[in-house]
């Protein structure tokens, strides 16, 4: 745990906390409680995915410690699911969910629901991702969860960074940041799929519905 863990954890929690502190210095406020707030929105489908999926996914491994047969296929079930699971925040965003979360905020957090829409893009794999987290514990390798930690950490905090110093604007920031914090978080998924023997192109619905809400997405974000 104090090797590994501990590190993991913390990596993972300043990525997501950091960014509120370095905007804040160079951005208004009003645009740093859009992002907070839709953060705090989007945090709860990836707490309520991640926490029960997770915790029942573990007890199974501790109960299946040895089994990679057993192991492979409990994982394929759960994966299975969060196939399809995790593109349905980004999805309803992309089609118009946006707009929807303005209406809920009201008027005057109409920046909102462009932050939202840009998120959305990060939020997805991290859905896909958390859930399966106890497998690096299962096999023993944290270590390896340790590496894509800090490149998620280096990789998104450093396009912060990169961007607040090059004056660039609030959404094209974020943009760079999900984007990048993406890419990490799906190098990470491919790593898992790999460790359980998963093929997920044997799931052409499910890719066809990631490729047509990421589509739909980049036309909507170039319509900003």
């Amino acid at each position: 745990f104090p090797l590994y863990d501990a590190p993991s954890n913390l990596l993972a929690f300043s990525t997501l906390n950091l960014p509120i502190i370095i905007l804040a210095g160079t951005y208004s406020k009003s645009s740093i409680g859009c992002f907070s707030i839709i953060l705090q929105l989007l945090l709860l489908p990836m707490s309520l995915v991640g926490s029960s999926m997770g915790k029942v996914y573990y007890q199974e491994l501790c109960s299946a410690a040895g089994d990679s047969k057993r192991i492979e296929k409990m994982s394929e079930s759960i994966l299975n699911i969060l196939l399809i699971v995790s593109v349905i925040p980004m999805l309803l965003l992309s089609c118009g969910g946006d707009y929807l979360v303005v209406l809920f905020l009201g008027e005057s957090w109409s920046t909102a629901g462009h932050v939202a829409l840009i998120l959305s893009l990060w939020s997805f794999p991290v859905i896909l991702t958390q859930p399966l987290l106890p497998l690096f514990r299962a096999y023993n390798i944290q270590n390896v969860l340790l590496r894509y930690d800090l490149l998620y950490f280096v990789g998104g905090i450093g396009s912060l960074l990169l961007c607040c110093y090059c004056s660039c604007s609030m959404f094209t920031t974020l943009i760079v940041y999900a984007a990048t914090c993406a890419l990490v978080k799906f190098a990470l998924f491919h790593k898992m799929a790999s460790i359980v023997k998963y093929n997920m192109f044997n799931h052409s619905m499910a890719l066809s519905v990631w490729v047509f809400a990421v589509c739909l997405l980049v036309v909507r974000l170039m319509l900003l």
